[in-house]
């Protein structure tokens, strides 16, 4: 089993579970895993995180390239 960054790991009542997402163009809840990273020229702009992740999830990233 792979270790899970510390950062898309987030402590609830009932123990760890990793952090999840809305996509803005499915409107489907998904866990951080399901999206891509945030590009690096938008990383220099913004702090950096394991966690920063691209708007939408993959399966919206490869029909729409970012678009909604």
């Amino acid at each position: 089993m792979h270790k899970l960054p510390d950062e898309i790991v987030v402590q609830t009542l009932y123990g760890p579970e990793i952090a999840m997402k809305t996509c803005n163009t499915c409107a489907q809840t998904k866990d951080l895993l399901q999206f891509y990273p945030e590009s690096i020229s938008k990383r220099g702009k913004v702090p950096s995180t394991l966690g920063q992740v691209r708007d939408q999830c993959i399966e919206c990233w490869l029909k729409y390239k970012g678009k909604t």
